[in-house]
């Protein structure tokens, strides 16, 4: 089975599995539709990947950034005028006793 995610490239066509990553896909929307908080963890900014940061975008849930590329976040957010956004560490270490906070406010 192929990939849904990391076989991505602008304008490339999915070849394998199709339908499953379109059913993935589709997953990915609706969760983050429900969803109140997400935390981006080591994704690096690429606004080409619209089937991510898209949706993201579009989201109304609070999104939480983890990662190196904290300008790179910053400059999305800006530029696509998303609110409601906070990075709260540049690694997964750092992070984890903040997502832990977060989320038993949950």
């Amino acid at each position: 089975m192929a990939p849904a995610i990391a076989i991505y490239a602008k304008g490339k066509e999915v070849k394998f599995c199709n339908s499953f990553v379109l059913q993935q896909q589709k997953f990915w929307r609706e969760s983050v539709s429900k969803a109140k908080k997400i935390f981006i963890v080591g994704l690096k900014v690429n606004p080409e990947d619209t089937h991510i940061w898209e949706v993201l975008k579009l989201s109304k849930a609070k999104l939480y950034y983890v990662g190196g590329d904290v300008n790179d976040f910053l400059e999305w957010k800006s530029v696509e005028g998303r609110k409601g956004t906070d990075v709260i560490a540049k690694t997964f270490e750092e992070a984890m006793p903040k997502i832990k906070k977060h989320l038993s406010s949950f």
